[in-house]
Order: C-alpha cells, then structure tokens, then sequence
C-alpha cells in the first residue's frame, strides 16, 4: 500500500513573477497552482530572483500567489548560481525531523539553491524527486561553465542524482539524461498548460507574420533562422518577443542589421498578459529553431491559441507535433529551415485546420485532469523502497 502524501514542497530557484527566467517559471506555477486547486497541499520554497532587479522577501509568512503559499527568500549570489542561506534554512527546519507525508520536488540544477537542497532533503532521508528542466544534456555540459559542470558533476552531482528519482518532460528528455546517467530512475510526464481559448488566426494577406517568443539565448537557434530569411521569396515579418544576456542582444541586433533584416524584425522585449496575447493572434506561425529544449512550454501554448508552430526536431514536443499534424517540424539548419517556413506560408488551408483542431487538442492532453494524477501517483511511489 502507498503511503499517502499530505505535504509537496516545491525546491526553484525562480518563481512568478520572475518570468525573465522562462518555461521554468511558467512551468512550475502551472504544476503549483492546479496542485492547490485539486486540494493539495503544495508550497514553494523559492528565491527573490528576477534578473537584475530582486523581488521582495516574503518576510516571517508565505506569501499567497494565486492560492499557492509561496516563500521568497534573500539570495547572497546572482544568477545562475542563486545562494540562499535562509532557503536552505527553512529546508532544513521543515524536513529535519521526520515528516511523515512529507516530499520534496526540486526543479533545475546547476544553481546552488537546487544542489544543495538536494544535499539536505537526502540527508534528512526524505523523499525526493528531481526535475531537471533541460539541464542535464550533453549540450549543457558542452555549452556554458563546462569544466566546472563536469567537476561538480563528478564530485557531487552524479552521487546526488542517482539517489533521487528524476522527473523528465519528454521523451527525448529522458534520452537525454540516460546517456549522461545510465542507471537514473526516470519518469515522463509533461507539463501542464494553461488555461485559453483558440482564437481565430488571420488569413493569409500581406506579409506572412512570423513570431518568436522565447528567453534569448545561443540554444533557441536564432542565428540559424537569421541566415535562412534572406532567402525566402514571400514578404515576411518577423517579431522577436522575449528577453535575455544584454550582449548577446546587441550581437543578435547587429547581425539582423547587417544581413539586411532590420526592416523586417520586431524587437518586442519581454511581453505577457494582454500583450502576447495580442501576438499571438495576430501572428500567423510561431518559430523555435532551437539546438537544445527539453519541452517548450511556448508551443503548448501557441497552440492552445490556434497558432501553428515551425520547430526544429532538438524540441522536446517535436515527436507530438508530427504525430499530431500541428506543425512543421525540421533540423536546424539553414536550408532545412528555410524549406521549412516556405512550406508553412504555402499551406494556408493546413494552417486554418490547424487553428480550429489545435485548442481543443493542447487542452485535453495536457489538462490538470489527465496529467495531476500521474504526478500524484508518481509522489506516492515514492515512498516504496527501492530495489
């Protein structure tokens, strides 16, 4: 028999409001908020990351975000490494002596407020489930910090890892943590995603309206898509919708400038509410040609809103694209992209029948209703003991 879980503390480096920081964010509310909606008893121990500029500290009481009792505590340290003695502190306090009922769900890794929780929440012998949100590919490794990754990785992560029980997104997550962890115990569930209503896409006139909105950065694949545009031989826009390192901003800009497609971008900067919900309406297909992305919470939700998605086959819901016929979906590389956009702006009537089938379907299969009982079945689980 499982034994019951009554309390879920939820470990992120980064919560709402901090949206700056991305699908993490946006995707932990989500799993949060239903939680406290279907009656459990979830909490979130987080930091008062928000980029450059710090959220305010929760003070002696947690404060509620949308139903959620949600702590924020003072970090010593910037991104990505988010040190939080108090977090670590209250960690300790709440799981120190034996809770019974107790889990804890750690989201990330590669940031001290993840790591060391971890260190804590196995040294107090509780349960412990670990989703990595896309950090544990051989492009992370490879990508920023390497050497250091690899020496806390072999130090450390590696131990930590294997004694928790992991949480992947998709499929091609999974495949990916199991070529750097072999032996890892993994489960698959995807994210939640918001609650909308389809709305109808434009038709086709005038420029073909493309839309990127994403946290910026080397892995979304802009450069790639910036050296496919030049050939497309239909009138199109471009907006470029999210935030990221002010460096590589200005990179990116020069680049666009000097291939000639600075008349056809539009740099929105970071938008949500009223706002994106303008774009994605407006747009007539969402692009994300990413070299690396475990989920991508954005194309859940573009298509939520009817908006057909152009991906590359690195995405973690590629296979659900194809498999559903909501999208087109390539390698990322400029001619395959560039194929690939053609083939989009040619196929209206596919655009339209997606618009009107996409909502219904997004919102059935990644519901509250169909995914919370796998999570809470996945909690429970854990209180079995391990071969």
């Amino acid at each position: 028999m499982l034994s019951p879980v009554n309390r879920i503390i939820h470990i992120t480096p980064s919560y709402k409001p901090a949206f700056i920081y991305g699908g993490t964010t946006l995707s932990v509310s989500l799993l949060c908020e239903a939680q406290r909606k279907n009656g459990e008893q979830s909490v979130v121990f987080t930091t008062t990351a928000n980029g450059s500029q710090e959220l305010p500290p929760s003070g002696r009481r947690p404060l509620k975000v949308t139903r959620v009792p949600v702590w924020y505590f003072q970090r010593l340290t910037g991104d990505h490494s988010h040190f939080s003695p108090g977090l670590l502190l209250k960690l300790y306090q709440s799981i120190g002596k034996k809770k019974t009922g107790t889990i804890v769900h750690i989201h990330a890794w590669w940031n001290l407020t993840s790591i060391l929780s971890c260190v804590i929440v196995l040294i107090c012998n509780t349960p412990c489930l670990l989703s990595p949100r896309g950090m544990l590919t051989g492009y992370t490794f490879s990508n920023r910090h390497n050497l250091s990754k690899q020496i806390i990785h072999q130090l450390l992560g590696k131990y930590l890892l294997l004694r928790c029980h992991l949480h992947a997104t998709t499929d091609k997550e999974k495949n990916d943590i199991l070529s750097i962890l072999p032996r890892a115990r993994i489960t698959v569930i995807p994210n939640l995603v918001g609650n909308s209503k389809g709305m109808c896409k434009p038709v086709q006139t005038g420029n073909f309206h493309m839309l990127f909105l994403s946290r910026i950065e080397e892995k979304k694949g802009l450069e790639i898509l910036f050296r496919a545009l030049p050939v497309l031989n239909f009138r199109w826009t471009l907006t470029i919708a999210g935030t990221g390192n002010i460096s590589y901003l200005k990179k990116l800009q020069v680049l666009a400038d000097r291939s000639g497609l600075g008349t056809h971008i539009n740099w929105a900067g970071q938008v949500s509410g009223p706002a994106k919900q303008k774009l994605l309406s407006e747009s007539h297909l969402l692009v994300l040609f990413s070299l690396n992305e475990n989920f991508a919470n954005i194309i859940t939700e573009s298509l939520s809103y009817g908006l057909p998605v152009a991906i590359s086959d690195q995405v973690g819901l590629a296979e659900y694209v194809k498999k559903e016929n909501l999208g087109w979906v390539c390698t990322p590389e400029q001619k395959a992209i560039a194929n690939t956009l053609t083939q989009a702006f040619n196929s209206n009537w596919q655009r339209m029948r997606i618009s009107k089938e996409a909502p219904h379907k997004i919102q059935h299969d990644f519901s509250s209703a169909l995914l919370l009982p796998r999570y809470a079945r996945l909690y429970q689980s854990l209180y079995k003991p391990h071969p």
